[in-house]
């Protein structure tokens, strides 16, 4: 009887802070917040302190420091 394949586990990313600082605005943001890059893109409209807050929280300006609003998916 044949073996049946196993699926490949997929390794996750490592994101450079170069990375980061390359997704800081309201097309394609991301944010690290307890050691996980998310992207919050879609959250900016849904933020309750408005996008800026978050645009100000991305890149070399600083770490997103609210792990009540994640929700979305470490990337």
């Amino acid at each position: 009887m044949a073996q049946e394949e196993q699926p490949k586990q997929q390794q996750p990313r490592l994101y450079t802070l170069e990375d980061l600082k390359q997704n800081t605005t309201e097309k394609s943001c991301y944010l690290l917040i307890h050691g996980k890059v998310y992207n919050v893109t879609d959250f900016l409209e849904e933020h309750p302190g408005g996008y800026d807050i978050i645009l100000g929280s991305t890149g070399a300006r600083g770490l997103g420091q609210s792990s009540a609003a994640v929700k979305g998916r470490a990337l």
